[in-house]
């Protein structure tokens, strides 16, 4: 999957919150461990919705693009 997201017209009406429950729900369904995803660091307010939720959201790993040209 490359993006998981909640339109603007349907934000602050907890659509985001029920998706992300409904992702761990099937994660302990089978019997997964971590759900591990990205946010892009200048995303302040995805990065604080996802640690209301209990999110670790971590410094260390950064995507690295190579260009083909």
């Amino acid at each position: 999957m490359d993006d998981l997201y909640v339109k603007p017209d349907y934000r602050k009406q907890g659509l985001g919150k029920k998706l992300i429950e409904a992702i761990i729900h099937k994660a302990k369904e089978e019997n997964c461990k971590k759900i591990r995803w990205q946010v892009s660091g200048w995303n302040q307010n995805a990065i604080d919705f996802y640690k209301s939720l209990g999110a670790e959201v971590c410094d260390v790993e950064s995507n690295c693009d190579f260009w083909i040209k």
